[in-house]
Protein backbone atom coordinates (compact mmCIF):
# COMPACT_ATOMS: atom_id res chain seq x y z
CA UNK A 1 0.00 0.00 0.00
CA UNK A 2 1.21 3.39 -0.78
CA UNK A 3 2.51 5.82 1.94
CA UNK A 4 0.04 8.66 2.93
CA UNK A 5 1.28 11.77 1.68
CA UNK A 6 2.56 14.32 4.59
CA UNK A 7 0.35 17.33 6.05
CA UNK A 8 2.12 19.93 3.97
CA UNK A 9 1.42 17.87 0.61
CA UNK A 10 -2.32 17.47 1.38
CA UNK A 11 -2.59 21.41 2.01
CA UNK A 12 -0.30 22.17 -1.46
CA UNK A 13 -2.71 19.58 -3.40
CA UNK A 14 -6.10 21.00 -2.52
CA UNK A 15 -4.62 24.36 -3.38
CA UNK A 16 -4.11 23.10 -6.47
CA UNK A 17 -7.19 21.52 -6.85
CA UNK A 18 -9.30 24.41 -5.65
CA UNK A 19 -8.10 26.09 -8.92
CA UNK A 20 -8.11 23.88 -11.58
CA UNK A 21 -11.63 22.48 -12.60
CA UNK A 22 -12.84 18.75 -12.34
CA UNK A 23 -12.20 18.02 -16.18
CA UNK A 24 -8.56 19.61 -16.24
CA UNK A 25 -7.68 17.48 -12.76
CA UNK A 26 -9.28 14.32 -14.07
CA UNK A 27 -7.05 14.70 -17.26
CA UNK A 28 -3.87 14.89 -15.43
CA UNK A 29 -5.12 12.14 -12.76
CA UNK A 30 -5.60 9.61 -15.43
CA UNK A 31 -2.20 10.03 -17.07
CA UNK A 32 -0.54 9.66 -13.57
CA UNK A 33 1.63 6.42 -12.83
CA UNK A 34 -0.76 3.58 -10.58
CA UNK A 35 2.04 4.26 -7.90
CA UNK A 36 1.40 8.02 -7.87
CA UNK A 37 -2.55 7.07 -8.38
CA UNK A 38 -2.36 5.20 -5.37
CA UNK A 39 -0.94 8.17 -3.14
CA UNK A 40 -3.39 10.45 -4.26
CA UNK A 41 -5.85 8.18 -3.01
CA UNK A 42 -4.58 8.58 0.30
CA UNK A 43 -5.43 12.48 0.30
CA UNK A 44 -8.87 12.55 0.83
CA UNK A 45 -12.04 10.53 1.07
CA UNK A 46 -13.32 12.78 -2.02
CA UNK A 47 -10.34 11.46 -4.28
CA UNK A 48 -10.47 7.99 -2.87
CA UNK A 49 -14.02 7.58 -4.33
CA UNK A 50 -13.25 9.72 -7.47
CA UNK A 51 -9.35 7.75 -7.98
CA UNK A 52 -11.40 4.22 -7.30
CA UNK A 53 -14.29 4.76 -9.89
CA UNK A 54 -15.09 2.11 -12.56
CA UNK A 55 -14.79 5.04 -15.27
CA UNK A 56 -11.62 6.53 -14.16
CA UNK A 57 -10.16 2.81 -13.67
CA UNK A 58 -11.13 1.89 -16.95
CA UNK A 59 -10.21 4.92 -18.53
CA UNK A 60 -6.72 4.53 -17.11
CA UNK A 61 -6.13 1.45 -18.42
CA UNK A 62 -7.19 2.06 -21.74
CA UNK A 63 -4.69 4.79 -21.69
CA UNK A 64 -1.79 3.25 -19.96
CA UNK A 65 -2.29 0.14 -22.99
CA UNK A 66 -2.14 2.44 -25.84
CA UNK A 67 1.46 4.48 -23.99
CA UNK A 68 4.95 3.01 -24.04
CA UNK A 69 4.05 -0.09 -26.26
CA UNK A 70 3.44 -3.45 -25.39
CA UNK A 71 5.23 -5.44 -22.04
CA UNK A 72 5.88 -8.28 -20.15
CA UNK A 73 6.20 -9.33 -17.06
CA UNK A 74 7.85 -12.22 -14.90
CA UNK A 75 8.48 -13.60 -11.54
CA UNK A 76 12.22 -13.69 -11.28
CA UNK A 77 14.22 -15.69 -8.17
CA UNK A 78 16.64 -13.06 -7.29
CA UNK A 79 20.17 -13.94 -5.62
CA UNK A 80 18.83 -12.61 -2.23
CA UNK A 81 16.48 -15.09 -2.53
CA UNK A 82 13.29 -12.74 -3.36
CA UNK A 83 10.76 -13.13 -5.84
CA UNK A 84 10.79 -9.95 -8.15
CA UNK A 85 8.28 -9.02 -10.74
CA UNK A 86 10.55 -7.70 -14.09
CA UNK A 87 8.98 -5.93 -16.99
CA UNK A 88 10.24 -6.62 -20.32
CA UNK A 89 9.72 -4.10 -23.11
CA UNK A 90 8.74 -4.58 -26.83
CA UNK A 91 10.04 -0.90 -27.47
CA UNK A 92 13.34 -1.12 -26.33
CA UNK A 93 13.62 -5.19 -25.98
CA UNK A 94 15.01 -4.61 -22.71
CA UNK A 95 14.40 -5.51 -18.86
CA UNK A 96 13.35 -2.75 -16.28
CA UNK A 97 16.24 -1.53 -14.60
CA UNK A 98 14.62 -2.21 -11.18
CA UNK A 99 11.78 -4.74 -10.17
CA UNK A 100 8.33 -3.40 -10.82
CA UNK A 101 7.32 -5.14 -6.99
CA UNK A 102 9.39 -7.45 -4.27
CA UNK A 103 7.46 -10.17 -2.58
CA UNK A 104 8.36 -10.56 1.23
CA UNK A 105 11.40 -12.97 2.44
CA UNK A 106 11.59 -16.62 1.72
CA UNK A 107 7.79 -16.24 -0.15
CA UNK A 108 7.66 -19.12 -3.52
CA UNK A 109 5.72 -17.26 -5.83
CA UNK A 110 4.27 -18.78 -9.64
CA UNK A 111 1.13 -17.06 -11.33
CA UNK A 112 -1.96 -18.54 -12.02
CA UNK A 113 -4.19 -16.16 -13.67
CA UNK A 114 -4.32 -12.23 -14.93
CA UNK A 115 -7.56 -10.00 -15.83
CA UNK A 116 -7.12 -6.08 -16.36
CA UNK A 117 -3.48 -5.90 -14.01
CA UNK A 118 -5.07 -7.85 -11.50
CA UNK A 119 -2.89 -11.27 -10.57
CA UNK A 120 -3.43 -14.19 -8.78
CA UNK A 121 -0.19 -15.43 -7.07
CA UNK A 122 0.07 -18.77 -5.00
CA UNK A 123 3.03 -19.05 -2.35
CA UNK A 124 3.51 -22.51 -2.69
CA UNK A 125 5.39 -22.60 0.74
CA UNK A 126 1.83 -22.23 2.66
CA UNK A 127 -0.45 -22.85 0.16
CA UNK A 128 -2.08 -19.73 0.18
CA UNK A 129 -3.31 -17.45 -2.88
CA UNK A 130 -2.56 -13.29 -3.15
CA UNK A 131 -4.37 -11.25 -5.91
CA UNK A 132 -1.55 -8.82 -6.74
CA UNK A 133 -1.57 -5.41 -8.76
CA UNK A 134 2.12 -5.26 -9.65
CA UNK A 135 1.62 -1.81 -11.03
CA UNK A 136 0.85 -0.76 -7.43
CA UNK A 137 3.01 -2.78 -5.28
CA UNK A 138 -0.96 -4.06 -3.45
CA UNK A 139 -1.12 -7.66 -2.36
CA UNK A 140 -4.66 -9.17 -0.57
CA UNK A 141 -4.70 -12.56 0.75
CA UNK A 142 -7.31 -14.45 -0.46
CA UNK A 143 -9.54 -16.61 2.05
CA UNK A 144 -7.56 -20.05 3.03
CA UNK A 145 -9.22 -23.56 1.14
CA UNK A 146 -8.78 -26.78 3.16
CA UNK A 147 -8.38 -28.49 0.01
CA UNK A 148 -4.31 -28.50 -1.96
CA UNK A 149 -5.57 -30.16 -5.23
CA UNK A 150 -7.01 -27.32 -6.79
CA UNK A 151 -7.18 -24.65 -10.03
CA UNK A 152 -7.78 -21.28 -9.55
CA UNK A 153 -9.01 -18.37 -12.01
CA UNK A 154 -9.75 -14.62 -12.32
CA UNK A 155 -12.08 -12.78 -14.48
CA UNK A 156 -14.14 -9.52 -14.89
CA UNK A 157 -17.68 -9.70 -14.81
CA UNK A 158 -18.86 -6.71 -16.90
CA UNK A 159 -22.64 -6.97 -15.56
CA UNK A 160 -21.52 -6.41 -12.05
CA UNK A 161 -18.29 -4.65 -12.55
CA UNK A 162 -16.88 -7.10 -10.58
CA UNK A 163 -13.85 -9.26 -10.35
CA UNK A 164 -14.45 -12.71 -9.14
CA UNK A 165 -11.71 -15.72 -8.26
CA UNK A 166 -13.05 -19.12 -9.15
CA UNK A 167 -12.05 -22.09 -7.39
CA UNK A 168 -12.23 -25.42 -8.73
CA UNK A 169 -11.16 -28.13 -6.28
CA UNK A 170 -11.07 -32.12 -6.19
CA UNK A 171 -12.58 -34.62 -3.19
CA UNK A 172 -11.90 -38.23 -3.49
CA UNK A 173 -12.96 -41.40 -2.55
CA UNK A 174 -13.39 -44.73 -3.44
CA UNK A 175 -16.66 -46.85 -4.01
CA UNK A 176 -18.57 -48.49 -0.85
CA UNK A 177 -16.88 -51.85 -2.00
CA UNK A 178 -13.70 -49.93 -2.24
CA UNK A 179 -13.08 -51.36 -5.83
CA UNK A 180 -13.20 -48.14 -7.82
CA UNK A 181 -11.64 -44.73 -6.95
CA UNK A 182 -13.45 -41.40 -7.86
CA UNK A 183 -13.37 -37.93 -7.38
CA UNK A 184 -15.96 -34.79 -7.16
CA UNK A 185 -15.22 -31.65 -8.90
CA UNK A 186 -16.49 -28.36 -6.61
CA UNK A 187 -16.59 -25.44 -7.84
CA UNK A 188 -16.90 -22.11 -5.23
CA UNK A 189 -16.54 -18.09 -6.38
CA UNK A 190 -15.20 -15.03 -4.21
CA UNK A 191 -15.25 -11.74 -5.44
CA UNK A 192 -13.15 -9.06 -4.15
CA UNK A 193 -14.30 -6.83 -1.19
CA UNK A 194 -16.89 -9.22 -0.40
CA UNK A 195 -18.12 -10.83 2.94
CA UNK A 196 -14.68 -13.01 2.99
CA UNK A 197 -15.54 -16.22 2.22
CA UNK A 198 -16.03 -18.35 -0.68
CA UNK A 199 -19.32 -19.24 -1.65
CA UNK A 200 -21.45 -21.59 -4.70
CA UNK A 201 -21.99 -20.03 -8.04
CA UNK A 202 -24.61 -18.40 -8.49
CA UNK A 203 -25.73 -21.07 -11.52
CA UNK A 204 -26.78 -24.48 -10.79
CA UNK A 205 -24.74 -25.93 -14.21
CA UNK A 206 -22.78 -28.77 -12.51
CA UNK A 207 -18.77 -29.25 -13.80
CA UNK A 208 -19.37 -32.98 -13.77
CA UNK A 209 -16.15 -35.52 -13.18
CA UNK A 210 -13.79 -33.52 -14.72
CA UNK A 211 -9.81 -32.77 -14.05
CA UNK A 212 -8.61 -29.08 -14.91
CA UNK A 213 -5.64 -27.29 -16.03
CA UNK A 214 -3.78 -25.37 -12.74
CA UNK A 215 -4.32 -22.14 -15.00
CA UNK A 216 -6.55 -20.70 -16.44
CA UNK A 217 -7.26 -18.12 -19.15
CA UNK A 218 -9.75 -14.66 -19.44
CA UNK A 219 -11.26 -13.80 -22.43
CA UNK A 220 -14.71 -12.90 -24.00
CA UNK A 221 -16.10 -12.64 -20.69
CA UNK A 222 -15.62 -16.07 -19.41
CA UNK A 223 -12.75 -18.49 -17.79
CA UNK A 224 -11.32 -21.25 -20.26
CA UNK A 225 -9.62 -24.19 -18.44
CA UNK A 226 -7.71 -27.07 -20.55
CA UNK A 227 -10.06 -30.23 -19.44
CA UNK A 228 -7.85 -33.40 -19.15
CA UNK A 229 -10.31 -36.52 -20.28
CA UNK A 230 -10.82 -39.33 -23.18
CA UNK A 231 -11.51 -36.30 -25.40
CA UNK A 232 -8.79 -34.53 -26.68
CA UNK A 233 -8.91 -31.38 -26.99
CA UNK A 234 -11.32 -30.41 -24.19
CA UNK A 235 -12.46 -27.21 -23.51
CA UNK A 236 -14.10 -26.02 -20.35
CA UNK A 237 -15.89 -22.33 -20.22
CA UNK A 238 -17.06 -20.47 -17.22
CA UNK A 239 -19.80 -17.46 -17.36
CA UNK A 240 -17.97 -15.09 -15.41
CA UNK A 241 -21.94 -13.14 -16.26
CA UNK A 242 -23.90 -16.00 -15.37
CA UNK A 243 -21.85 -18.13 -13.18
CA UNK A 244 -22.49 -21.26 -15.47
CA UNK A 245 -20.50 -23.77 -17.09
CA UNK A 246 -19.96 -25.18 -20.11
CA UNK A 247 -17.89 -27.55 -22.70
CA UNK A 248 -16.71 -25.61 -25.33
CA UNK A 249 -16.85 -27.53 -28.74
CA UNK A 250 -12.83 -27.30 -30.59
CA UNK A 251 -11.82 -26.59 -33.45
CA UNK A 252 -12.53 -28.24 -36.33
CA UNK A 253 -9.78 -30.51 -38.05
CA UNK A 254 -7.65 -29.92 -34.97
CA UNK A 255 -8.10 -33.50 -33.82
CA UNK A 256 -4.22 -34.39 -34.90
CA UNK A 257 -2.96 -31.66 -31.93
CA UNK A 258 -1.35 -33.51 -29.79
CA UNK A 259 -2.33 -33.69 -25.77
CA UNK A 260 0.10 -30.62 -25.33
CA UNK A 261 -2.37 -28.06 -27.05
CA UNK A 262 -2.11 -25.04 -25.08
CA UNK A 263 -4.76 -21.91 -24.32
CA UNK A 264 -4.09 -18.27 -24.49
CA UNK A 265 -5.42 -15.01 -24.53
CA UNK A 266 -4.49 -13.42 -28.05
CA UNK A 267 -6.10 -10.01 -29.01
CA UNK A 268 -9.29 -10.33 -26.72
CA UNK A 269 -10.18 -13.85 -27.91
CA UNK A 270 -9.31 -17.00 -26.70
CA UNK A 271 -6.64 -18.78 -28.66
CA UNK A 272 -5.72 -22.87 -29.06
CA UNK A 273 -2.69 -23.44 -29.70
CA UNK A 274 -0.94 -26.70 -30.36
CA UNK A 275 1.57 -29.10 -32.50
CA UNK A 276 0.29 -31.54 -35.13
CA UNK A 277 2.64 -34.40 -36.30
CA UNK A 278 1.11 -35.75 -39.14
CA UNK A 279 1.15 -35.52 -41.90
CA UNK A 280 3.80 -32.82 -41.24
CA UNK A 281 5.00 -30.96 -37.95
CA UNK A 282 3.04 -27.98 -37.66
CA UNK A 283 1.84 -25.65 -35.15
CA UNK A 284 -1.75 -24.19 -35.64
CA UNK A 285 -3.22 -21.22 -34.31
CA UNK A 286 -7.25 -20.97 -33.75
CA UNK A 287 -9.09 -17.68 -32.74
CA UNK A 288 -12.47 -17.97 -31.07
CA UNK A 289 -14.55 -15.73 -32.98
CA UNK A 290 -18.19 -16.31 -31.55
CA UNK A 291 -17.67 -17.95 -27.83
CA UNK A 292 -22.52 -18.38 -28.35
CA UNK A 293 -21.97 -20.28 -31.82
CA UNK A 294 -18.58 -21.65 -31.17
CA UNK A 295 -17.71 -20.50 -33.90
CA UNK A 296 -13.10 -20.99 -34.69
CA UNK A 297 -11.30 -19.53 -37.37
CA UNK A 298 -7.26 -21.05 -38.35
CA UNK A 299 -5.34 -17.99 -37.81
CA UNK A 300 -2.11 -19.16 -39.19
CA UNK A 301 -0.20 -22.77 -39.69
CA UNK A 302 3.42 -22.64 -38.92
CA UNK A 303 5.49 -25.04 -40.94
CA UNK A 304 7.72 -25.86 -37.67
CA UNK A 305 11.05 -26.75 -39.27
CA UNK A 306 10.96 -24.32 -41.51
CA UNK A 307 10.29 -21.43 -39.04
CA UNK A 308 12.03 -21.95 -36.21
CA UNK A 309 15.52 -22.70 -35.51
CA UNK A 310 16.98 -25.94 -34.00
CA UNK A 311 16.93 -24.81 -30.15
CA UNK A 312 13.07 -24.64 -30.74
CA UNK A 313 12.48 -27.42 -32.49
CA UNK A 314 14.80 -29.59 -29.85
CA UNK A 315 12.45 -28.08 -27.22
CA UNK A 316 8.79 -28.07 -29.03
CA UNK A 317 9.27 -32.10 -29.08
CA UNK A 318 10.37 -32.92 -25.47
CA UNK A 319 9.44 -29.39 -22.58
CA UNK A 320 7.20 -26.95 -24.38
CA UNK A 321 6.16 -26.10 -27.82
CA UNK A 322 5.88 -21.74 -28.64
CA UNK A 323 3.30 -20.14 -26.73
CA UNK A 324 1.43 -17.13 -28.52
CA UNK A 325 1.55 -13.81 -26.34
CA UNK A 326 0.37 -11.04 -28.64
CA UNK A 327 -0.22 -9.38 -31.87
CA UNK A 328 2.15 -7.08 -32.15
CA UNK A 329 3.21 -4.33 -34.74
CA UNK A 330 -0.27 -3.43 -36.04
CA UNK A 331 -1.37 -7.27 -35.79
CA UNK A 332 1.13 -8.08 -38.58
CA UNK A 333 3.43 -10.73 -36.33
CA UNK A 334 2.53 -12.76 -33.27
CA UNK A 335 4.54 -12.64 -30.09
CA UNK A 336 5.54 -15.92 -28.97
CA UNK A 337 7.50 -17.22 -25.72
CA UNK A 338 9.46 -20.61 -26.33
CA UNK A 339 11.60 -22.46 -22.96
CA UNK A 340 15.07 -23.10 -24.67
CA UNK A 341 19.03 -23.87 -23.73
CA UNK A 342 20.88 -20.40 -23.08
CA UNK A 343 23.79 -22.18 -25.18
CA UNK A 344 25.34 -25.71 -25.64
CA UNK A 345 28.05 -24.39 -22.80
CA UNK A 346 25.17 -24.48 -20.38
CA UNK A 347 23.71 -27.62 -20.55
CA UNK A 348 21.27 -27.40 -17.28
CA UNK A 349 20.40 -23.98 -17.67
CA UNK A 350 17.76 -22.93 -19.79
CA UNK A 351 15.39 -19.83 -20.24
CA UNK A 352 12.74 -18.24 -22.11
CA UNK A 353 13.31 -16.95 -25.33
CA UNK A 354 10.97 -14.72 -27.29
CA UNK A 355 10.67 -14.87 -30.71
CA UNK A 356 8.31 -12.61 -33.43
CA UNK A 357 7.04 -14.72 -35.96
CA UNK A 358 5.37 -12.82 -39.62
CA UNK A 359 2.58 -15.97 -40.84
CA UNK A 360 2.89 -14.04 -44.14
CA UNK A 361 6.76 -14.93 -44.65
CA UNK A 362 6.85 -17.79 -42.58
CA UNK A 363 9.92 -16.06 -40.48
CA UNK A 364 10.75 -15.89 -36.72
CA UNK A 365 12.95 -13.11 -35.37
CA UNK A 366 14.45 -13.90 -32.09
CA UNK A 367 13.73 -10.99 -29.77
CA UNK A 368 16.45 -12.17 -26.93
CA UNK A 369 16.43 -14.31 -23.40
CA UNK A 370 14.98 -13.68 -20.45
CA UNK A 371 17.09 -14.16 -17.49
CA UNK A 372 17.46 -17.66 -15.85
CA UNK A 373 14.78 -18.80 -13.16
CA UNK A 374 11.98 -16.98 -14.12
CA UNK A 375 8.50 -17.74 -14.84
CA UNK A 376 6.71 -17.86 -17.84
CA UNK A 377 6.18 -14.34 -19.28
CA UNK A 378 2.72 -12.77 -19.47
CA UNK A 379 1.21 -9.38 -20.79
CA UNK A 380 1.23 -6.77 -18.16
CA UNK A 381 -0.99 -4.12 -18.42
CA UNK A 382 -0.27 -0.64 -16.13
CA UNK A 383 -3.78 -0.25 -13.83
CA UNK A 384 -5.03 1.14 -11.15
CA UNK A 385 -7.49 -2.10 -10.39
CA UNK A 386 -7.64 -2.06 -6.02
CA UNK A 387 -7.01 -5.67 -4.74
CA UNK A 388 -9.25 -5.16 -2.33
CA UNK A 389 -9.29 -5.06 1.54
CA UNK A 390 -7.87 -8.12 3.22
CA UNK A 391 -11.05 -10.57 3.52
CA UNK A 392 -9.75 -10.87 7.68
CA UNK A 393 -10.66 -6.82 7.76
CA UNK A 394 -13.88 -7.07 5.81
CA UNK A 395 -15.03 -10.23 8.34
CA UNK A 396 -14.54 -8.35 11.63
CA UNK A 397 -16.25 -5.08 10.14
CA UNK A 398 -19.09 -6.77 9.50
CA UNK A 399 -19.19 -8.67 12.46
CA UNK A 400 -18.72 -5.19 14.62
CA UNK A 401 -21.48 -3.43 12.49
CA UNK A 402 -23.84 -5.88 13.34
CA UNK A 403 -22.85 -6.01 16.77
Amino acid sequence: MAAPPCKAQQTLCHRVCAILPDEIMEEIFVRLPPKTVGRCRCLSRTWAAALSHDAFVDRHRRLASGRGGLKLFFLHDAKAGNMEVRSWSLADRSLAASPVAVFPDGMRTRCSSRCHGLVIMENTANGIHYVCNPSTGEMTALPRHGLNDKSLGIGYDARSKKHKMVLISYSYHRDLDGTEFRFRTVCEVYEINSKGAWRPPASSSALGMVRLDSTSVFAQGHLYWRGFGRQNPKIISFSLSDEAFEVLPPPPSCHGIDQLYGLAELGGHLCLFGTATEPVQQHDIWLLRDHEAGVWDLHCRIDLNAAWPLEVMQFSICRSSPSPLAFIDDDRRILFRVYCKLSKEERFKSAYKLYAYNPATGNAESLGFLPHKSTPPELYEESVVSTGRPFEDIVSSSASQEA
